[in-house]
C-alpha cells in the first residue's frame, strides 16, 4: 500500500461516543483502502473452498446479552453491501503508533498497529501496485467511516514463497477491527444490495453494535489438527489478486505449524479504492 500522505495519529477507541459500532473482519477478505478516497471496500473472496462467508450484526446492551439484528450467509449476500454513516466528518483512519518502532520480523510493534495487516503491494509482497480481478470477489462491502486497527495477530509466522524461495516474514493480522462512533442521535445504515429498506443502527445510551464479517474454514475453531484441504488458505488470494502476473510468477504461501489463529488465513489489504 503506497503512502501518499502522513495521517494524524488516532487511537482505536472513541470514549465520547453515545454508541460505538465495532466491526470485526476475519478470514479470506481484502480491505481496499485508497487514502485519496473516503471509503474502504471489503472484498469477500469468491474462490475459497471449505470456507463459509458470514455477516452478523448484533445489538449489545451494556447489561444484557447481544441481540441478533441480522445474520447473512454466503447465498444471502448481494454483490454489493453498504455500511454508511451519513455525516460530513466521516473518514477512514488507519491506527499507526509511530512512538513504538514497528518491525514485523522481530515481532516488535504496538499490537493494534494496522501495519500488522499484510499489504499485497508492500515490500514483503509484490512491492508495486497490483491488478485486481473484480470477478474474483463474491461480494463487496463499502464502509465510509471508522478507525481500523489490528485486533488479533497469528500465533505462527507467515512463510512467503517468492521466486521459488521460502521466507519467514513474521506474524500477521488475522483479525482486523474498525470502530465507528455514533454521537448524539446519529445513525448508521446497513444495506444488503441496492433494493430493500436499510437497517438502521441508531445511537442509544448504554448500547453498542457489533458487526462480524468473516470467511473462515468450517473447522476454524479447532486449535490443532489436519486441514480439510492440502491447499494453503492464503494461496486462494491468487484467484483475484495480482491478476496481471502469470500463475508461475505469483507469490505463494507455505504451510507452517497448524494453529489457530493461523497466519496463512490472514486478512489482506491493498492501497486501491476497490476491485
Amino acid at each position: 500500500m503506497k503512502t501518499k500522505k502522513k495521517r494524524n495519529k488516532v487511537t482505536p477507541t472513541q470514549s465520547t461516543a453515545v454508541s460505538t459500532i465495532r466491526v470485526t473482519f476475519e478470514g479470506l477478505l481484502v480491505l481496499f483502502i485508497d487514502k485519496s478516497r473516503t471509503y474502504c471496500d471489503v472484498g469477500i473472496l469468491k474462490y475459497a473452498p471449505n470456507h463459509m462467508a458470514n455477516l452478523l450484526i448484533t445489538k449489545i446492551p451494556k447489561l444484557g446479552a447481544p441481540e441478533t439484528i441480522t445474520h447473512l450467509h454466503d447465498a444471502d449476500m448481494e454483490s454489493r453491501l453498504w455500511l454508511d454513516v451519513p455525516r460530513f466528518e466521516a473518514v477512514i483512519n488507519l491506527f499507526r503508533n509511530d512512538s513504538v518502532r514497528f518491525v514485523r520480523a522481530t515481532d516488535h510493534g504496538d499490537p493494534q498497529d494496522f501495519r500488522w495487516v499484510l499489504d499485497f503491494e508492500g515490500s514483503e509482497m509484490y512491492g508495486v501496485e497490483v491488478e485486481v480481478d473484480s470477478a474474483g470477489f463474491k461480494s463487496i462491502l463499502r464502509i465510509n467511516d471508522g478507525t481500523f486497527f489490528t485486533q488479533e495477530k497469528s500465533w505462527n509466522r507467515l512463510i512467503v514463497i517468492k521466486d521459488g524461495k521460502e521466507k519467514d516474514i513474521g506474524r500477521v493480522a488475522t483479525r482486523i477491527r474498525a470502530e465507528i462512533p455514533l454521537y448524539g442521535s446519529q445513525k448508521a445504515y446497513f444495506s444488503n444490495g441496492a433494493i430493500g429498506t436499510p437497517i438502521e443502527l441508531e445511537a442509544e445510551m448504554d448500547t453498542d453494535f457489533g458487526i462480524y464479517v468473516s470467511q473462515i474454514r468450517h473447522n476454524h475453531a479447532a486449535v490443532h489438527g489436519p486441514s480439510e484441504s492440502d491447499e494453503v488458505d492464503g494461496n486462494y488470494y491468487n484467484s483475484a489478486m495480482a491478476a496481471n502476473v502469470p500463475p508461475n510468477q505469483k507469490i505463494r504461501f507455505a504451510r507452517g505449524n497448524e494453529v489457530t489463529p493461523d497466519a496463512a488465513c490472514f486478512t489482506g489489504s491493498t492501497g486501491q479504492g476497490g476491485p
